[in-house]
């Protein structure tokens, strides 16, 4: 058995590269990457504010983190435990993160007012896409590419 968090863990998402690997994320502001076969943890960080969401990319070194804040994040575990602030899209808005599944420098983000944002790493470039009347308060639901 892993006891991976003292709080809720509010996100969990697969390796794409090793299916012994898996990350989860708490309301305590821990993000974790645990080892199944030997029940430890292999990389841990704490976050500045409560994860809500994450998406491991394609490539298997970064986890795209949405924090109840808004901000969304880059955690790229390999490389020193470095985070990279993103964008931000407004406190409690975040309802989707997907990595694209085989470019993993396009990630979508869809909101609670009904939008979906494109962010695209390599040049920092983020297209918004609305898809609702000025009048709709219904949020993204789901996202897939």
């Amino acid at each position: 058995m892993i006891a991976a968090h003292e709080r809720t863990i509010t996100a969990i998402c697969w390796s794409p590269d090793d299916s012994n690997l898996f990350a989860s994320c708490s309301v305590s502001k821990k993000v974790a990457i645990w080892d199944l076969d030997n029940e430890e943890e292999r990389f841990a960080t704490k976050l500045a504010d409560a994860p809500v969401l994450m998406d491991w990319a394609c490539v298997g070194d970064k986890i795209a983190i949405a924090l109840d804040s808004g901000q969304v994040l880059l955690w790229e575990y390999t490389q020193q435990d470095k985070q990279t602030k993103l964008f931000s899209v407004g406190s409690n808005k975040a309802r989707v993160l997907r990595w694209h599944p085989r470019q993993a420098s396009r990630l979508l983000l869809g909101d609670a007012d009904g939008a979906l944002h494109v962010y695209h790493t390599a040049n920092g470039k983020k297209t918004l896409i609305l898809g609702k009347s000025k009048t709709s308060k219904d949020s993204v639901t789901d996202g897939q590419w």
